[in-house]
């Protein structure tokens, strides 16, 4: 039952990482309005001053360490944890199993690459919110 929450918890997580990640680095977007730099995805708050301090130090750094930063190395941690029973031989091996779409695809020394294509997706959308054209 545990494990099957923990399959569900990444599933979801993967689901939305690329949209939650986008949120999280627009904070960060800032663009010049009658002389002012404001965010861009929210005009009214002004890249400067307490209101986005607070913003930031309470929201987006959070966000960038928990989730932007922490799906991929949990998925690591999780990974290498279970590394010995990932390719194991017998087909009933519940862990193989529920674990199989975050390694199967790969040779099973690139048991982590899923990771790796996470931190890609991450400086993808980096690139793509900040900056502006």
């Amino acid at each position: 039952m545990l494990l099957q929450l923990g399959v569900t918890v990444f599933v979801v997580l993967f689901v939305l990482y690329p949209s939650l990640t986008d949120e999280t680095f627009l904070l960060f977007s800032c663009v010049e309005v009658d002389g002012t730099r404001r965010v861009r995805e929210s005009l009214d708050l002004a890249c400067e001053g307490t209101r986005y301090l607070t913003a930031v130090l309470g929201q987006a750094l959070p966000s960038l360490f928990f989730y932007v930063l922490g799906v991929p190395v949990g998925l690591v941690y999780v990974l290498v944890h279970f590394r010995s029973r990932l390719h194991a031989e017998d087909d009933d091996n519940p862990v193989t199993q529920a674990l199989w779409f975050l390694h199967g695809d790969y040779q099973p020394h690139l048991f982590c690459y899923e990771a790796w294509v996470l931190a890609r997706k991450a400086l993808v959308v980096l690139f793509t919110s900040t900056l502006s054209f």
